[in-house]
């Protein structure tokens, strides 16, 4: 029988996960399907399938999980955190609704959560394969590399994949990385995934730790700059005192939301978060999202992720 588990008012779990999914796209590893969200998460050492089915936004989660070892709690925990399903998001909302460039689109996006992926490590081999290219070709890569490597199950009659661990990771060898398109961020996953599997890296230590002390982890590792850091952070931690502010995608959104002639620089991005106050962040991740969805009338591409990674890293 399936758990149930209650969504904050308006919440559009497939809205919040296409923010970063394509439909056309699939497996990265991530599934959805009609009114459905399915992959296989990791609750403590155990992989578990799971499909999460909303028949409208703000409805009941249902759950549909396979496993003789973790509980319906275990699982509903996991979901929660997954879908930033307990992250206060009422200040954001309210900067939002006072902005009187913002405050007609509050109800376009305040279905979106932020979608976050199932360990640090996969945030992090993410956000590596997502530098310099956009969205639709990092989601382009992310499949063939879960393709070749993820461990698959079925649930519901849906097959379901797994994020690949650096154990998997390694066990492709850099020719047959190569073969998937990854290019010189071969290098980059090898060396993060020998460490991860060594011991020598514990990402999962960083949740919940300031934003100081994960740079501090990360910067040091090859093929990790400040972008990815931020992006892991974000994605992959929850951590929303940061962004990345250089990104291009958002510089381009905000100049055309604000009015001017051309993206606005990286520190005008910055000083219009700061502006917010510690909402700034999460404002800019909700904006960042509901444009990818095509929420918002300055929207350019119309269909597309194109959000371009400018940082080196």
């Amino acid at each position: 029988m399936p758990v149930r588990l209650r969504s904050p008012e308006h919440y559009s779990l497939l809205n919040s996960i296409h923010a970063w999914i394509f439909p056309d796209i699939q497996p990265v590893p991530e599934r959805t399907l009609n009114s459905s969200f399915a992959r296989i998460v990791t609750i403590g050492n155990e992989y578990v399938p799971l499909m999460i089915t909303q028949l409208a936004p703000g409805g009941t989660l249902s759950i549909e999980f396979d496993s003789d070892v973790v509980t319906a709690s275990d699982v509903k925990r996991k979901v929660r955190q997954v879908l930033s399903l307990d992250l206060d998001m009422s200040s954001a909302f309210d900067i939002i609704r006072h902005d009187p460039t913002l405050s007609n689109i509050e109800e376009r996006i305040m279905g979106i959560r932020p979608y976050l992926a199932d360990t640090p490590f996969e945030a992090l081999i993410k956000s590596v394969l997502q530098q310099q290219i956009s969205y639709r070709a990092a989601n382009v890569l992310t499949k063939r590399l879960v393709l070749a490597a993820s461990i698959v199950d079925i649930i519901g009659e849906v097959q379901v994949y797994q994020f690949p661990s650096a154990t998997r990771i390694l066990s492709l060898g850099a020719n047959q990385l190569k073969e998937l398109g990854l290019g010189y961020k071969v290098d980059y996953l090898l060396s993060l995934s020998k460490l991860v599997q060594q011991d020598d890296l514990n990402l999962e230590e960083l949740r919940g730790q300031p934003y100081s002390t994960i740079r501090d982890v990360l910067l040091p590792l090859r093929g990790v700059g400040e972008w990815t850091i931020q992006a892991t952070a974000i994605a992959g931690l929850g951590n929303f005192s940061v962004f990345p502010y250089s990104d291009l995608g958002i510089r381009n959104l905000l100049g055309r939301l604000y009015g001017k002639d051309d993206r606005m620089s990286t520190a005008e991005v910055q000083q219009l978060a700061d502006a917010w106050g510690e909402s700034g962040p999460l404002i800019l991740y909700l904006l960042m999202c509901a444009d990818v969805l095509n929420l918002l009338p300055a929207s350019r591409h119309r269909g597309l992720k194109m959000h371009k990674r400018k940082q080196y890293d």
